[in-house]
């Protein structure tokens, strides 16, 4: 799937980058890591629906 919307594009980065701080953040902690990757996912999932 290729997406060409730049503002879908921004979203998906935003995610992204709020993922890996997160995971920045947690360090070593799988728990925590694995809390910040599902809310990043259910963060980009939201936004894809508000197109």
């Amino acid at each position: 799937m290729r997406i060409n919307d730049p503002a879908i594009l921004a979203k998906v980065e935003a995610a992204v980058d709020a993922h890996a701080h997160a995971r920045a953040l947690a360090g070593n902690d799988v728990a925590v890591a694995s809390i910040a990757f599902h809310c990043a996912r259910e963060l980009a999932a939201s936004m894809s629906q508000q197109r």
